[in-house]
């Protein structure tokens, strides 16, 4: 009876080991130092992307800089106080994403695919005027068909 109760628990610890690992290998890691993130839904053509949002200079500075990994249901949006040139790089990053900018209304003004961590020094996005960013998982807006004046839907 013992090997049997001892035998349970060890696969029972076996399995609560790999959902931690899998949660940890799977959703970023953002700076702590910046406090609480905030998250949001959003649509785009039937797909339910989770966000969490960078909406002050601490957590726009930090990004996705030194998470491991994005999930495919995953993605950052910055939001700016000011419409402006907004230029993003590469900077501490461990995998390729998709950078959207997003005009006042939400619109997408500009796009560029699986830009990858190699592109650092190289600065993305200063053409638009834009008010929000979004970083999604390298291959997301090719494999959805975003196209530039479609209006993003952010809940």
């Amino acid at each position: 009876m013992k090997i049997k109760l001892l035998s349970v628990f060890i696969i029972f610890a076996f399995i609560l080991s790999i959902f931690y690992f899998y949660s940890d290998f799977y959703e970023p890691t953002y700076n702590a130092e910046c406090g609480k993130y905030e998250n949001r839904t959003l649509k785009i053509k039937n797909n339910e992307m989770f966000l969490t949002i960078a909406d002050d200079d601490c957590k726009r500075r930090s990004g996705l800089s030194n998470s491991k990994q994005l999930d495919a249901s995953h993605g950052m949006l910055f939001i700016f106080n000011e419409e402006g040139k907004h230029g993003f790089w590469m900077k501490d990053m461990n995998y390729s994403i998709d950078i959207v900018w997003l005009n006042k209304n939400k619109e997408i003004i500009g796009i560029k695919n699986n830009v990858k961590p190699s592109t650092f020094p190289t600065i993305f996005g200063e053409e638009y005027i834009s008010s929000y960013v979004l970083e999604l998982p390298s291959g997301f807006s090719i494999k959805n068909d975003l196209k530039v004046g479609e209006k993003i839907n952010i809940l």
